[in-house]
């Protein structure tokens, strides 16, 4: 599209509030386990999701939080200000090791002997989606873990994920004007239904009470300081306990022409959002 005509052909895509997210099955295992929740978490390359995924259209992710950059940054609890996702796949090992994994030759094993598996799930012919969950497998061998992608008809997925039939699966959250409808989307325990009942969000069926009623209170309390103390406790719930997995951000792409009009939202001028749906 631009280099047909670069004078007034254009492209932008900034970060909003909202993100592309890996759902966990928490209710069964693997996932069940947040030893394998933060495993996973701490050996997924955010720069290459952004780069190969994405073809660098999608803002890489990059604070721990999950919120994206700068449109999240002046929501980030101060004790996680600068801390940037990074992969550490020694560390992934040792919480791994800590929580009583160990590894029978290549094949990691949980306390019980099993052999760690997982089976990734998306839409056949969402490319960015499935190359993300490639990524996510190829990810987690070193760890000892076998992880397969599969695709599936649209919608026979969107049926398994609403309904918990799933073990990982990339969605999309909501981006509203604060990090609520990111957060309330992944985690809360508000919209938690049991396997086989249509969840229309946290489609992981995470449960945790504290961070329920923090989402509530940001929602509705009129104190800034008080909603600043729910979010803070809402971030750290999603740090230490990683209900999900942030995997990129999720932009307000648009392409627009300065051929007849001016005036555009710009990475120079970003009065709004540049889509105007």
């Amino acid at each position: 599209y631009i280099s047909k005509d670069k004078a007034h052909y254009n492209f932008w895509a900034p970060a909003g509030l909202g993100i592309d997210t890996l759902f966990l099955n928490t209710t069964t295992a693997p996932f069940k386990d947040v030893a394998v929740r933060q495993a996973l978490n701490l050996v997924i390359d955010r720069a290459a999701v952004h780069t190969t995924a994405t073809s660098g259209v999608f803002p890489q992710l990059e604070s721990i939080t999950g919120l994206p950059t700068p449109a999240g940054d002046s929501y980030v609890a101060k004790g996680y200000a600068g801390k940037k996702y990074a992969v550490d796949v020694a560390a992934a090992k040792k919480v791994l090791a800590d929580a009583g994994y160990t590894l029978d030759g290549s094949t990691l094993k949980d306390p019980s002997g099993t052999p760690v598996t997982f089976k990734l799930t998306d839409p056949t012919g969402w490319s960015d989606y499935l190359t993300s969950l490639q990524l996510v497998a190829d990810a987690v061998k070193p760890l000892g873990i076998t992880a397969t992608v599969e695709g599936m008809n649209a919608d026979a997925w969107f049926t398994a994920i609403a309904n918990g039939d799933f073990q990982a699966s990339m969605h999309w959250t909501n981006s509203g004007a604060t990090p609520w409808d990111m957060y309330s989307n992944i985690m809360d325990g508000a919209q938690n239904v049991a396997i086989g009942q249509k969840a229309n969000w946290n489609f992981g069926r995470f449960q945790d009470d504290a961070s329920t009623r923090a989402l509530a209170t940001f929602a509705t309390s009129p104190d800034a300081a008080a909603r600043q103390t729910a979010l803070d406790t809402v971030q750290k719930v999603f740090v230490e306990k990683v209900p999900a997995i942030g995997m990129v951000a999720r932009p307000s792409a648009a392409e627009y022409s300065t051929k007849n009009y001016v005036g555009w939202p710009s990475a120079d001028d970003p009065y709004n959002q540049p889509q105007p749906t």
